[in-house]
This record gives C-alpha cells, sequence and structure tokens, in this order.
C-alpha cells in the first residue's frame, strides 16, 4: 500500500494509460454502441484517392466530411429526379 504523503512513487493500483489504438477502439466501439455511425473500409483507385486529398485541402475538411457530403450531395440528387421510386432503394 501507498504511503499518502508519498509523492514520488507510482500508484500500482492504478489503471495504465491507453494506447492510441485502445483510445481509438473505444471510440469506434462506443459510436458502434449509439448506432450514430458505421465503419467503412475500402480501397480506392489511386487517382481516385488523389482526387479526393485534393478535394479535402481545397475545402480544409477531413476524408469523412467530404465523403459525407458528397454522398448525401448525389443521394438528394438522385431522389429528387423526376423518373425516381423509392422502390429503387428499398427491398435490395
Amino acid at each position: 500500500m501507498k504511503d499518502k504523503a508519498d509523492k514520488k512513487t507510482i500508484d500500482m493500483l492504478k489503471e495504465p494509460a491507453k494506447t492510441g489504438a485502445e483510445r481509438q477502439k473505444a471510440y469506434r466501439e462506443r459510436l458502434k454502441r449509439q448506432h450514430t455511425a458505421v465503419r467503412l473500409d475500402l480501397m480506392l483507385d489511386s487517382v481516385v484517392m488523389a482526387q479526393l486529398e485534393g478535394i479535402m485541402q481545397v475545402m480544409g475538411e477531413g476524408k469523412k466530411e467530404v465523403l459525407n457530403r458528397l454522398i448525401s450531395a448525389e443521394f438528394t440528387r438522385i431522389v429528387n429526379q423526376q423518373d425516381f421510386k423509392v422502390s429503387q432503394i428499398i427491398n435490395q
């Protein structure tokens, strides 16, 4: 047991600090439990990745923000077409 007046000895009962990977894993699990995010893991063509990085740089946004914005805009464009039917995206 550690002396309460001892400020130099490490408290061995405390939980050790988490690594960056452990914190990131906990963050992803928390978002998954809250149903606020879904993980997307994919490979892009190198040209498309360079284009994405260019968009990120010009817009001052991260990958997540750029992809969210572009996908939302494209989805809105599709559903606002005259010949769009909800059944095109449901029951697939």
